[in-house]
């Protein structure tokens, strides 16, 4: 009986363990890939999402399980559904949260411009370029940032809407006359830029 009870508490404890890697593993893959929720939820809301939560969901059922004395298996059980939950509840939140930032508004995009982005798709599909002057431009999206790159001469206005490691990614509007006939995206360099709109 005796000798059960401590391989029962040795596989719990390495249960524990692949399970306490696991939450750290997956909270880390989620902070590397959501570039929105911290700026969303503000830092102490968001290190709670992915430090205090998935603590809690290892910790409260070992607390059951010692409290209650229930069986291996149950416990075990209790604690992947636990975390399973909330990696389905975590994803939930950041799929809902990118959904609603790719729909354009002029307000969204001034109050979060570190999700420009994802709005930058519907943006464009749903502006008519043709005739547009700066003062339109101005008047949908704001105030605009600092060239990024040399403008060569060019009558340009640039909207900063995501980093790339170092380096910022920019909306550029193009103007000849105060009327918009170029609308591109670009990185580092405008060699590589990516045309959006052209007249």
């Amino acid at each position: 009986m005796e000798m059960n009870n401590i391989t029962n508490t040795i596989l719990w404890l390495i249960l524990s363990a692949f399970i306490t890697f696991g939450i750290f593993v997956l909270s880390v893959l989620m902070q590397l890939f959501d570039d929105v929720m911290m700026n969303i939820l503000g830092k102490e809301l968001w290190h709670f999402v992915y430090f205090i939560l998935p603590i809690i969901a290892f910790v409260a059922p070992v607390i059951i399980k010692f409290r209650s004395k229930l069986p291996l298996r149950k416990a075990a059980l209790l604690s992947v559904v636990s975390i399973i939950t909330y990696a389905f509840i975590s994803v939930g939140i950041i799929f809902s949260v990118r959904l609603y930032f790719k729909g354009f508004n002029t307000e969204k995009w001034q109050t979060y411009p570190e999700v420009r982005h994802y709005m930058v798709s519907d943006m464009t599909n749903q502006t008519d370029f043709s005739d547009m002057t700066r003062e339109d431009v101005t008047a949908l999206l704001g105030t605009p940032d600092m060239p990024f790159a040399d403008t060569n001469g060019e009558d340009l206005i640039e909207y900063q809407i995501d980093m790339n490691f170092i380096d910022p990614v920019m909306l550029t509007f193009v103007f000849e006359d105060n009327i918009v006939v170029e609308v591109y995206e670009y990185c580092e360099s405008r060699i590589s830029k990516q045309i959006l709109y052209t007249k």
